[in-house]
């Protein structure tokens, strides 16, 4: 008898993540993958919940209206996405002003700081330890001497830069320069990081 007679449950999460270069089959099958076993965990019970997802494209002209959206709307319990740190900082407080449920991808340690206390989950590490986990990388090869390109322009950059030289000394690394860059900076930033006589260049 092949006749399901459990109550489901249903749950609408939107979905706000890049969704080109082939992206969205990614996060599709990643995520289809999760409401499956979401299905097969309930198998044994009467009641069981059945997640359907909303797909939005986290590179849209303007975030902050599709974040007001479904901030306002009842019927969407949780949003995951903000892969990038400036949209999920465009997002998070939109989202927490509503006591919406926020899965971000994004690492930056202040965003998470300012959010996590509420309706905010990181899913990933945030940015202060990413930066500590690739100079111990820089350390296991043995190098003497590390520096820094990052993006003077967004958060995730700052932490690099306000991070990475207190780390680099406490494990015995000679700082040889930090180096910001902006979009119109990046190839001379890059040219003097490469030219900074550094054994490792952290980009």
């Amino acid at each position: 008898n092949n006749v399901d007679n459990r109550v489901w449950k249903e749950h609408t999460i939107a979905v706000v993540l890049p969704m080109d270069n082939g992206l969205d089959a990614h996060w599709k099958r990643t995520l289809e993958w999760v409401a499956t076993n979401m299905e097969r965990a309930f198998s044994n019970q009467e009641e069981g919940i059945r997640l359907n997802y909303e797909w939005y494209d986290e590179n849209t002209p303007d975030i902050k209206k599709v974040a007001r959206e479904l901030a306002e709307r009842e019927d969407i319990e949780a949003v995951i996405g903000g892969l990038y740190s400036s949209n999920a900082e465009i997002m998070a407080p939109i989202f927490a002003k509503k006591e919406k449920t926020f899965f971000t991808l994004a690492t930056t340690g202040e965003l998470v700081r300012a959010y996590s206390g509420g309706n905010l989950w990181a899913m990933t590490e945030t940015d202060i330890t990413q930066c500590e986990v690739l100079l111990s990388k820089v350390a296991y090869y043995d190098a003497e001497s590390v520096a820094l390109l990052a993006n003077g322009e967004d958060a995730y950059g700052k932490t690099f830069i306000d991070w990475f030289a207190f780390q680099a000394k406490e494990l015995g690394l000679e700082v040889k320069g930090t180096f910001t860059y902006t979009s119109s900076t990046l190839a001379k930033s890059s040219q003097e990081a490469a030219a900074s006589g550094a054994d490792y260049v952290l980009c």
